[in-house]
């Protein structure tokens, strides 16, 4: 029963992002967060070379994917949305790529790089993981890279802005162990107590092992929140993170409203954030 009711939580969740990522409104802002874009433009530049064989992942409006055909790379792109690639074909600098209509696991061919971004506001709730298992086994051909490469994600404790300083549940008398809803808060609204740390770092090229328990965390000062980041990196280099550094990404910061100085991250399911919960240690 429990595994039937995470399925229909997935099931519900895939529906949700597919018609969410068909609103070009929410492609807008990705175009418009140049760290992003700048960060995998510089990525691309370095990592994708003429005459290679390069596979965009979730392709949206095929900025990636126009990036690596500028180095001179066979590209194909897929996505899950006719009307994004609509978006995506219409562009004079997308001639020459393959736009198909598909999900990954349709995917037969073998390339040199694959690209993605396939990142929501908790790092790991597009299942990033389970997409780049599946095409390291089926489609990266020998010596290929994923780009990026690398993935860190952090639970750091922070203090927030005045215009979102919301009581947490326990300041009106409920158990301090209870699961609790994230709230979401632009990256400017927010301050780290201390210099970040990741809690859990992959090598996509790697077999990754996802984690469900992470440590136990404990800050000296008084927080008024838990706030989740992430950062994912090209040969050492951010590609692009969530971390609330200027300039700021478009993602905005997941926070789970405590003043706790000791906590424990529990992850049920990665790809779902309500299974996501701070818990008291």
């Amino acid at each position: 029963m429990q595994n039937l009711f995470k399925w229909i939580l997935r099931f519900k969740a895939v529906k949700s992002r597919k018609t969410y990522f068909s609103n070009i409104r929410h492609h807008e802002i990705m175009l418009s967060d140049q760290k992003r874009c700048d960060g995998y433009r510089i990525a691309i530049s370095t990592g994708v070379h003429n005459g290679q064989h390069v596979l965009d992942v979730g392709t949206g409006t095929g900025l990636l994917a126009r990036f690596a055909a500028q180095q001179g790379a066979y590209v194909t792109a897929i996505d899950n949305s006719c009307k994004i690639l609509r978006v995506a074909k219409s562009h004079p600098e997308s001639i020459g790529i393959t736009f198909k209509r598909m999900n990954s696991r349709m995917v037969k061919d073998y390339f040199d790089v694959i690209i993605f971004e396939l990142f929501g506001s908790f790092g790991l709730n597009e299942g990033v993981l389970d997409t780049i298992s599946d095409l390291r086994y089926r489609c990266l051909s020998q010596n290929g890279e994923f780009l990026p490469d690398s993935f860190e994600l952090f639970c750091e404790p922070v203090h927030i802005s005045q215009f979102y300083n919301i009581l947490p549940l326990e300041s009106f008398g409920f158990p301090i162990n209870m699961p609790i809803q994230w709230h979401k808060i632009p990256p400017e609204c927010v301050t780290l107590l201390r210099d970040p740390v990741p809690v859990w770092t992959c090598k996509f090229q790697d077999a990754i092992e996802i984690p469900l328990n992470l440590f136990p965390f404990e800050t000296s000062d008084v927080p008024d929140a838990w706030a989740i980041f992430f950062r994912a990196s090209y040969r050492g280099v951010t590609v692009c993170e969530s971390l609330p550094f200027h300039p700021y990404s478009h993602w905005n910061i997941p926070i789970f409203k405590t003043t706790l100085r000791q906590v424990h991250l529990k992850i049920v399911d990665t790809f779902l954030p309500e299974t996501w919960v701070i818990l008291s240690i």
